[in-house]
């Protein structure tokens, strides 16, 4: 397949993909304000599940080196268990749900066909997802540049996000600095449901930058990744601070450490220079009587030791859902999500269909199972990583840090890995990077050891 090929097919299948998160965003686990109804467009999303079938075998017909049935099948076993209770899952679930007082009562919820489908639709498309970003995307990244290119539009998607909000929330920043007195919960989301989304984007902005540097070392790559941390900074969530700031931590030492090498003089400077900076921010925002630092210490960082306390209300309720046989295969995605909301409702008004923790959710959709799975995946994905270290070990390394920041994230967000939404997409395909480019392209040696053939994800040259 010539590079102009592979490139018009990587950019059909980015806007392939982005149909599939769209469409997933809007009908399965997703603000209410922003889900699609069952009249409007039940018809539009069987026929869009039909388009998947027969492009797909078309595809696969066209191009025999893009089926790989052991990886497919694979992949297919470790969603075994959410696939499978799209058709197990009874028609009327009930179980016993206990508030914050412990009061306990039987709740229930019905689940209809379109409910079903929406389960089915998420759980084929992200077995899909995972087969195309460990298959067929290798095979159409013919060169760095063509990943590069992608990653700068990804950053410049970010960064409209980032000027949306100034534009937009422009008076919530000015109140930032100059009385600090604003909502906790919608600070700055730009143009998310909350912070924590918005502030989880930002954190992705951090990563693919990292990402970008590995593969080509640019100082205005710092610069970039400097607004990204201060408008992560603004969006006042501690669950993006804490995954984002240990990626930056363990990023920037060893970056520190490769400079120190090439050039100790400057690098000493730099590392000290950094420091400084750091330390006079830590101490300002200790001692300053701006009313921004102010905020954060009186308001801000107690209501997010509350919100996290209310995390602990969700998890309760989550585990609620672990009865029976649930315990092992769970109840299917989208249907898990809809059995919270219910269980949430005891504690009065309309509930959180969000697990917030990503364990959780991976449990409730999957069981014990798909928890099984699911921690394989990442412990093969984890294995290739470690694998192409002898080719880019900046890479490869930055690929790790990020899954460590993500994974930190998952704590107390619902960011789950191989997954078919907006957050899984994108947090896959960047931890999955040192994968996707042919490693002849970022070798740095002379002589390649190959990766054995039962064992290769590169490109196949034609």
């Amino acid at each position: 397949m010539s590079k102009t090929r592979a490139t018009i097919n990587f950019i059909g299948l980015f806007l392939f993909i982005v149909a599939i998160v769209v469409l997933n965003e809007s009908i399965v686990i997703t603000e209410p304000h922003l889900q699609l109804t069952l009249n409007k467009y039940s018809f539009v999303g069987g026929a869009f599940l039909l388009f998947i079938v027969v492009i797909f075998m078309w595809v696969f017909t066209k191009h025999k080196e893009f089926l790989n049935y052991k990886v497919f099948l694979l992949i297919v076993l470790a969603f075994a268990t959410p696939l499978i209770n799209v058709f197990l899952e009874p028609s009327l679930i009930s179980f016993p749900a206990t508030d914050a007082e412990g009061v306990t009562e039987t709740v229930s919820l019905t689940i209809g066909l379109f409910a079903r489908f929406q389960s089915l639709f998420f759980t084929l498309t992200s077995i899909l997802i995972v087969y195309l970003f460990f298959v067929v995307v290798p095979k159409l990244l013919k060169t760095k540049a063509m990943l590069m290119g992608f990653l700068y539009f990804l950053i410049i998607i970010l960064v409209g996000f980032i000027i949306y909000s100034l534009i937009v929330e422009w008076d919530q920043y000015y109140l930032l600095f100059t009385t600090g007195n604003i909502d906790y919960y919608t600070p700055t989301i730009s143009l998310f449901s909350n912070t924590n989304v918005f502030g989880y984007y930002l954190s992705l902005g951090i990563y693919v930058l990292g990402i970008l540097d590995s593969l080509k070392h640019r100082f205005w790559h710092y610069i970039l990744m400097a607004v990204f941390i201060l408008s992560l900074l603004l969006t006042i969530t501690i669950t993006s601070y804490v995954g984002g700031f240990v990626f930056l931590t363990l990023y920037v030492v060893y970056d520190l450490m490769i400079q120190l090498k090439r050039r100790p003089v400057a690098a000493s400077i730099w590392f000290v220079s950094l420091v400084s900076l750091t330390f006079v921010a830590i101490v300002g925002l200790m001692l300053s009587d701006l009313p921004l630092a102010t905020s954060i210490r009186e308001d801000f960082i107690p209501e997010s030791i509350e919100s996290l306390q209310s995390r602990y209300i969700i998890w309760r309720h989550a585990r609620e859902l672990y009865f029976g046989l649930h315990l092992y295969i769970g109840h299917g995605m989208g249907i898990s999500n809809s059995l919270l909301r219910l269980a949430m409702g005891v504690e009065g008004g309309y509930g959180t269909n969000r697990f917030h923790n990503g364990v959780y959710e991976i449990i409730a959709s999957g069981g014990l199972y798909f928890l099984l799975t699911y921690l394989t995946l990442v412990g093969v994905t984890i294995y290739f990583v470690i694998k192409r270290y002898k080719y880019n070990r900046k890479l490869a390394l930055t690929s790790l840090f990020i899954l460590l920041g993500i994974l930190i994230q998952s704590v107390s967000e619902a960011k789950v890995l191989f997954k078919g939404d907006a957050m899984g997409t994108l947090g896959t395909f960047i931890i999955l990077i040192p994968l996707l480019i042919d490693r002849d392209l970022i070798d740095t040696r002379t002589k390649v050891t190959p990766i054995p053939k039962v064992f290769e994800i590169g490109p196949v040259v034609d």
